[in-house]
């Protein structure tokens, strides 16, 4: 069987992703090394609500999205969560992290007893996407401009204007 050479655990472990687990109370059932990295952690999280984690450690304030997501995930037991979020690491560093929450389930009644979450650090992707919408609004900006020159060089052509080189130079640098 798969599972009796503790394959499930080792996967758990080696995951490229943090893997978060709370109970319906919002303890720490689980943590993995990576999101304990994710986190910045060195203590022991296990068994902590996850308010007494993060909330009163100085170093979480400004992740109050990441923290309100978590807590949705935890308290609104009406649907799953996914989503990405900003969050802060320990040297201030801003980044992104998407967040799939899934439910935990008893194995016999099938009730919801937990919370497991998979945060994976998008952050490079997301300062991607930033850049090309900055390089398109660039691009619109610039194909705006070089739209009203030739829209005037026209208008001044149509009404037989003569204007001279020096003085569409400056226009051309004015834009």
């Amino acid at each position: 069987m798969i599972y009796s050479n503790g394959l499930v655990p080792r996967i758990l472990r080696d995951i490229d992703d943090g893997v978060l687990a709370l109970d319906i109370h919002g303890r720490i059932v689980y943590i993995n090394p990576q999101c304990e990295k994710i986190f910045g952690q060195q203590r022991e999280l296990l068994g902590q609500s996850y308010a007494e984690a993060f909330f009163d450690d100085p170093q979480e304030k400004g992740n109050d999205d990441f923290h309100q997501f978590v807590l949705n995930a935890v308290y609104q037991k009406d649907h799953t969560h996914c989503g990405t979020v900003p969050f802060f690491d320990e040297h201030g560093n801003k980044r992104y992290l998407r967040i799939a929450s899934s439910f935990l389930r008893d194995d016999t009644t099938a009730e919801r007893i937990g919370i497991v979450m998979v945060i994976t650090d998008v952050t490079e992707t997301e300062v991607l996407k930033k850049k090309r919408h900055d390089a398109a609004v660039v691009f619109a900006c610039i194909t705006a401009c070089v739209c009203l020159y030739l829209l005037l060089l026209a208008t001044l052509d149509f009404l037989a204007i003569n204007v001279p080189v020096k003085m569409l130079t400056q226009v051309i640098n004015a834009m």
